[in-house]
């Protein structure tokens, strides 16, 4: 039973769901990790600059966005290389919520691991902020478009736009 308590996503940090692009060498496609918080939590920045110590170490992109100390600089390097990231974030216990960086290129093993995170996310009732055909513009603004909804509505959220219109 406390195991169970752990897995759940008010527990966790962040979760990645890996696209086909290998992770630090080895095909993890469509393979959920997730990142715990510790009983003295912190903003996402530490525990991704913590994880990258170890991890997508042959990435020069994410690894240097760690020097921008921006946590959303780094997520979209690493849904640029075609991973899912959710970023757990509530605020308010009674309104649970948490932002899901979508690639736009995802992988059917990946959309399958998705829905039973979606289905975990449902269960806790999660609000979602997606963010999507996100890029950067010429004056290295990150920019995309942004959707919002309950996790029931995931599937409907992740939609991809085939062009950019903001």
């Amino acid at each position: 039973m406390e195991e169970n308590k752990k897995d759940l996503i008010e527990n966790t940090k962040i979760i990645f769901i890996y696209g086909k692009e290998k992770v630090d060498g080895i095909n993890r496609e469509g393979e959920i990790e997730k990142i715990y918080k510790d009983k003295e939590d912190t903003a996402h920045f530490f525990y991704m600059k913590e994880y990258l110590k170890n991890h997508f170490l042959d990435e020069k992109e994410i690894q240097n966005s760690v020097n921008i100390h921006d946590v959303n600089s780094i997520f979209y390097e690493v849904q640029k290389k075609g991973h899912i990231v959710f970023a757990e974030n509530t605020s308010v216990k009674k309104h649970k919520t948490g932002i899901l960086y979508y690639p736009i290129n995802v992988t059917d093993n990946q959309k399958k691991s998705l829905e039973k995170v979606r289905q975990e996310l449902e269960n806790e009732n999660y609000t979602v902020i997606v963010l999507k055909n996100l890029h950067r513009s010429e004056e290295g603004v990150l920019k995309g478009k942004q959707d919002i909804g309950e996790a029931k509505n995931l599937k409907g959220l992740t939609a991809i736009e085939s062009e950019y219109e903001y």
